[in-house]
């Protein structure tokens, strides 16, 4: 799973008005681990992508947007 710059995950975080930090907490995962998924330096895995949707309380599609016009994420 890629989430393409991260930019929705980083979109949603700031949307819920949370800090890495915060996001952190909630989820367990490290500052530096949220910090490389929402620059596209890092991949979660599908359960990470999982927790960090609960955490956010959003269904996890919304981390993959998809542009159904040139189908891509």
């Amino acid at each position: 799973i890629i989430l393409p710059n991260g930019t929705a995950l980083k979109r949603i975080r700031n949307e819920k008005n949370l800090s890495i930090l915060e996001l952190s907490q909630i989820t367990g995962l490290s500052l530096g681990a949220i910090s490389r998924y929402e620059n596209g330096r890092r991949t979660p895995s599908v359960i990470i992508a999982m927790k960090i949707a609960k955490a956010l309380n959003v269904p996890i599609h919304e981390l993959f947007p998809y542009n159904l016009e040139d189908n891509t994420l």
